[in-house]
């Protein structure tokens, strides 16, 4: 039996590696001057495709949207992984993606 652990869980499931996420990784890293935060979820959400860590695709896939990424810009990415990663892992991130995805405008 798998847990759902995501960002409304992690700090009571594992507070030292939320603590380790928020201070460094989100409050320092994401916030580097150097890319834009556009360009580090397209990094982010390209990086969890190609390993199949898919699970932790719907926070960063709502997290690109809310910074003005299209639908059809995550689509995009992931069409042109496929030729990188497969289609069957281009697929599999197809079938894990947030409802948020489809019901974009």
């Amino acid at each position: 039996m798998f847990r759902k652990i995501d960002i409304n869980n992690l700090e009571t499931v594992a507070p030292k590696l939320y603590e380790l996420g928020k201070d460094y990784l989100f409050a320092d890293i994401w916030q580097r001057p150097i890319l834009d935060t556009q360009t580090r979820c397209f990094i982010t959400i390209s990086a969890l495709i190609l390993q199949g860590r898919y699970s932790q695709l719907e926070w960063h896939i709502k997290n690109a949207l809310s910074q003005g990424i299209s639908k059809e810009q995550i689509i995009e990415v992931t069409t042109h992984l496929a030729f990188y990663a497969g289609l069957p892992t281009a697929i599999s991130a197809l079938e894990h993606m947030p409802e948020e995805i489809w019901s974009c405008p």
